[in-house]
């Protein structure tokens, strides 16, 4: 007898507790098998699941089979397309109601990359300049949040909150991306909206039943600023709740290292830089060292020129530069090598000399992200 299998048997993450059938009682997925993604759950529901309650015991233990997990880097990147999807379900005339747990199940997922491969989590934060600004901006937040969160010892459901409002908190913008392009100074009336944004946010949310404190708590004054000079209501203290401040410094991060239309992009030394030794007074000492300890000077995707002139990529971090793990992708003479090379940095002619925008080496690209997905 084959009967219908819930959506509740399957865990991403977890073996299937029992073989899978479609309607016609062919094999699709063996006991033991792993589904790693959400949407590949939602994929094969689409078949109709059946597990067959008199046959499916095998005679003796099915060995779990691995799952083959995407490149860290490459789910980063998939899983901003995905957050497109989890937006559209907060709008329309009536929100989805599962709305808030499709922001969460992505938070699992990108928690759970960051957690297999941090430097390559850390990568795609720093190189990703393909996918629209709006989702990346978030999705890179949430990256962050999820190291941070594990460095400061937060508890799993406070870091899932953080990182949930790392996922929407500039959702009250949705209808102001046209700003980006505005060549015009801000009239008062869009200002205004800026200002208020937190709010329609926070509005948005609840309207889709979302009502975790700690989520609403973090989009409602990730723009505070410890010292007062914050928006929309001018809090201030270090009373701000560790998650509000952590939101609002991964969103100055994260906008800082890629700039917009009239702000070039800063290297991300010079952003940790400044956030260690000049927004204490915004964001609490906690959070911004914090943030440099994580990430360091050159995390990786950052771009450096070696004394020999040759211009390399970082791969993983590193608390000293001269242990850092670079790969040559340009020669002195500005070729680009076929395939990126490995420098040992404690040679004179390797050494770090200098940190070197990305928009230097777009056209290797493709080549640089081999580091993390070969």
């Amino acid at each position: 007898m084959m009967r219908l299998m819930p959506l509740t048997d399957i865990k991403v993450g977890q073996p299937l507790p029992r073989s899978v059938y479609d309607k016609s009682g062919c094999l699709l997925l063996r006991k033991g098998v792993m589904v790693s993604l959400q949407q590949q759950v939602e994929r094969l529901l689409a078949y109709g699941l059946f597990v067959d309650e008199e046959t499916d015991v095998p005679s003796r233990p099915i060995a779990p089979v691995k799952a083959v997990l995407p490149p860290v880097f490459d789910e980063i990147g998939a899983l901003t397309l995905r957050l497109k999807t989890a937006f559209t379900a907060f709008f329309g005339t009536s929100p989805a109601t599962d709305a808030g747990e499709r922001v969460v199940a992505l938070v699992r997922e990108i928690h759970a990359a960051t957690v297999r491969d941090a430097d390559a989590a850390i990568a795609a934060v720093h190189l990703d300049f393909h996918n629209p600004y709006l989702l990346s901006h978030h999705v890179h937040s949430a990256v962050l949040c999820s190291l941070l969160g594990r460095r400061l010892g937060m508890a799993d459901d406070e870091l899932v909150a953080v990182m949930c409002a790392a996922l929407t908190y500039d959702i009250g913008l949705v209808n102001m991306l046209y700003l980006e392009k505005q060549i015009e100074p801000l009239s008062a009336e869009q200002t205004d909206a800026i200002r208020r944004h937190p709010l329609k946010g926070v509005e948005i949310l609840k309207r889709a039943g979302v009502d975790d404190e700690a989520w609403i708590s973090a989009i409602t004054n990730h723009h505070e600023r410890v010292d007062g000079s914050g928006y929309p209501n001018g809090l201030s203290g270090v009373g701000l709740s560790v998650g509000a401040r952590m939101v609002g410094m991964v969103d100055s991060y994260t906008a800082m290292i890629k700039g917009k239309l009239f702000r070039h992009a800063k290297v991300p030394g010079m952003v940790i830089g400044e956030i260690f030794h000049g927004k204490h007074t915004q964001f609490g000492a906690d959070v911004c060292e914090a943030l440099a300890k994580e990430l360091g000077m050159y995390p990786p995707g950052a771009v450096v020129r070696l004394a020999n002139g040759e211009i390399a990529v970082v791969k993983e971090r590193s608390a000293k530069t001269k242990e850092l793990q670079v790969f040559s992708v340009y020669d002195s003479s500005g070729m680009p090598f076929i395939s990126p090379r490995q420098r040992d940095v404690k040679l004179d002619e390797y050494v770090v000399k200098a940190p070197v925008a990305y928009s230097e080496c777009r056209s290797v690209a493709t080549i640089i992200r081999r580091l993390w997905t070969k």
